[in-house]
């Protein structure tokens, strides 16, 4: 199994939690780490520029994911915030 940044990562069935082959971390995204329960808190970053168009920060999910906020943190020089959330799949 390999590791990223000291974190091993593998292949998940979502109902058993059976860790077999690694995936290709860049492809799958974080939808296929949500849906296999593997997540358990998430920072997000935001950047102060708005956009005119652009794609959902985590694509199409199955289910709802309630994020419940732990921790913020922002920087007064280049206006970066972000936030930690505790991760609860519905």
């Amino acid at each position: 199994m390999a590791e990223y940044g000291g974190i091993a990562a593998g292949s998940c069935d979502a109902e058993t939690k059976h860790v077999t082959e690694t995936p290709d971390v860049a492809s799958v995204g974080v939808q296929w780490f949500l849906a296999a329960g593997l997540v358990d808190e998430i920072t997000i970053s935001t950047a102060p520029v708005l956009l005119g168009r652009g794609s959902r920060l985590f694509g199409d999910l199955d289910r709802d994911v309630l994020l419940t906020l732990r921790g913020h943190h922002s920087t007064q020089d280049d206006g970066l915030v972000r936030a930690t959330y505790a991760v609860q799949l519905r």
